[in-house]
């Protein structure tokens, strides 16, 4: 493991060492549920070992929230990406709201060296870290590798939003300003009233026809 994720323990996590809810407690499933429903997926999704495997055999299951919601929160996770991955953590996932089920703030999971070499323009945006399609990630520092272990950090309080990757704060903006909504009216959710506005919301891991792991996937609540 990167020192760097040491460094946002001490940093980011500061007198958080209690209070931790895991969200994968051995290997079940028992705290998710499809997005589509109140079910979990047959296909598309595995536990082994408390490592979180999306598409293991190439079977699409859709994707999955937290049957509970959260408002203000510290969620972290490790995530590994197979080569050309695109994958997600969503949050503010409020099913039934928007014409899509899944629709929220991202951030963003998707194998960037692999795919600069695939599109020709991939937008700043959409990579790794990033508010999807909303504020591109600043991760020059972050020591990104995306077939090893890395570490998500999403903290929310109130309408103060932070994006941490390996130790490295690379989005930070505030939902209920001006500034965000102009960011957002530039984008894909243009059209999506309420966007990022939301008390609270399920958690949500994409299913995006990829392999992508998860493992230590927790979240603490703050008041």
């Amino acid at each position: 493991m990167k020192k760097l994720i040491v460094f946002a323990a001490a940093a980011v996590l500061a007198g958080c060492s209690s209070g931790w809810t895991p969200l994968f407690e051995g290997d079940s499933f028992d705290q998710w549920q499809s997005v589509n429903g109140d079910y979990f997926p047959e296909v598309g999704w595995s536990i082994k070992d408390g490592i979180v495997t999306s598409n293991p055999e190439g079977v699409r299951g859709g994707d999955i929230i937290t049957r509970k919601v959260y408002g203000n929160f510290i969620l972290s996770a490790e995530f590994k990406l197979s080569p050309l991955s695109n994958s997600g953590i969503k949050y503010f996932i409020n099913p039934g709201t928007f014409e899509k089920p899944n629709i929220g703030c991202e951030y963003q999971i998707i194998d960037d060296k692999d795919f600069s070499d695939q599109v020709e323009f991939l937008q700043e945006d959409r990579l790794t870290g990033s508010l999807y399609d909303v504020i591109p990630a600043d991760k020059a520092a972050a020591d990104f590798n995306p077939k090893d272990w890395n570490q998500a950090i999403i903290k929310v309080e109130g309408g103060h939003v932070e994006h941490w990757l390996n130790g490295v704060k690379v989005v930070e903006y505030d939902r209920f300003t001006p500034e965000f909504d102009a960011c957002v009216a530039q984008g894909k959710f243009a059209d999506c009233k309420g966007f990022g506005k939301f008390e609270t919301g399920h958690i949500l891991l994409q299913d995006h026809d990829n392999s992508v792991q998860f493992r230590n996937v927790k979240i603490k609540e703050l008041r």
